[in-house]
């Protein structure tokens, strides 16, 4: 993990990690939100068609059929806006089978509407609220968790007839249902609800497969993003400073700064600034030995001269003169008359009486 391209590799890992993690996650949450809305509008749609079937049948097939058949007549199948609503509801069933429809009250005439928990607290609710015409949320029915709309259906005067006093209702009607069911309702009174429910398993099951979609289209993109990222960066910058970092170890092993090549400069950004730099350096360096060998062979010379100079005095002497390792007494410089008079005592004596060194 020492390499730049390895430490490069890892932050951008966890930083594409973490974008994606944000993604996915807002994703998920746009995806269930949307879903959330689309069961909203479908449960509207049916719960407005449900109550334009019932408007009709109260407001066109009821009179319509009083005015043939008298009004104490009674038929549910074509004056009961519930039993309509209810019997065209089951034609469409099959193409949603988990969906609810439901006329939900405390005291129905068909027991298949008879109002669980869960709707009786919204019975009551809309009861204690009067000023409120829908409600729309989470809702348990049978057990499974549903979203559902409901409206509450209050008695007016005209509903009288059929949920007030049994005495007032139609014969057939008491015939077929009893004296109870549905009746002694007073107006203003909150009999049912229109409820439509859609299970929110079916939500469910639509955000996962959305999210499953989204997560694999986001992680394609960034695994492309993240390989050009890869690729750029070993192109761009890891290539380059492993190139720059070989140069550098050649420099190292070679002794002669003459031998020093330049870096290539292939761009003007950073990395080719410090090649400029390098390069500079190299310069210097090649500089500074030409001067320095300049001056050595300068120093040189004029120590050559004052060599020649120092041998010219010492051989204008008349006596001998000898410069003698005192260790190993070998002669490391004579002049003339010392080459001339070789004899030891003779050198000896000149050399003590100069300081020489005793033998």
């Amino acid at each position: 993990m020492g390499s730049v391209r390895a430490r490069f590799t890892l932050l951008a890992s966890l930083l594409a990690l973490a974008l994606c993690g944000l993604l996915l996650w807002r994703s998920h949450m746009s995806i269930r939100a949307h879903v959330h809305r689309e069961l909203a509008q479908q449960a509207d749609v049916a719960l407005q068609f449900d109550l334009a079937i019932r408007s009709y049948v109260a407001e066109t097939m009821r009179p319509e059929l009083e005015k043939r058949l008298g009004e104490k007549t009674f038929i549910p199948e074509l004056m009961s806006t519930s039993f309509v609503a209810r019997s065209i509801f089951e034609k469409v069933r099959p193409r949603f089978p988990e969906a609810i429809i439901k006329f939900s009250s405390d005291n129905p005439r068909n027991p298949a509407n008879k109002a669980g928990p869960g709707e009786l607290e919204l019975l009551r609710f809309f009861r204690r609220n009067p000023q409120v015409k829908r409600w729309g949320g989470t809702l348990r029915l049978n057990g499974r968790s549903y979203y559902a709309v409901a409206r509450p259906r209050r008695t007016t005067r005209s509903c009288l007839t059929c949920h007030g006093d049994p005495a007032d209702a139609p014969p057939e009607l008491v015939a077929r249902y009893g004296p109870k069911a549905g009746f002694w309702r007073k107006e203003g009174d909150v009999a049912a609800l229109d409820l439509v429910a859609i299970p929110l398993a079916s939500r469910d099951a639509t955000v996962a497969e959305g999210f499953l979609r989204e997560s694999l289209v986001l992680g394609g993109g960034v695994l492309v993003i993240f390989g050009v990222l890869f690729l750029g960066f070993r192109r761009i910058i890891s290539s380059r400073l492993r190139r720059m970092a070989e140069h550098f170890a050649r420099v190292a092993d070679s002794p002669v700064p003459q031998q020093i090549e330049d870096l290539p400069v292939e761009t003007d950004d950073e990395i080719g600034q410090v090649a400029k730099a390098f390069n500079a350096l190299a310069a210097s360096l090649r500089h500074l030995r030409n001067t320095l060998e300049e001056r050595v062979a300068e120093r040189a010379a004029l120590l050559e001269k004052e060599k020649g100079m120092f041998e010219k005095v010492i051989n204008s002497l008349p006596h001998p003169f000898m410069v003698i390792e005192p260790h190993t007494r070998r002669v490391l410089l004579a002049n003339e008359a010392a080459k001339v008079n070789s004899s030891p005592e003779a050198v000896t004596c000149h050399a003590l009486r100069h300081g020489s060194p005793t033998p």
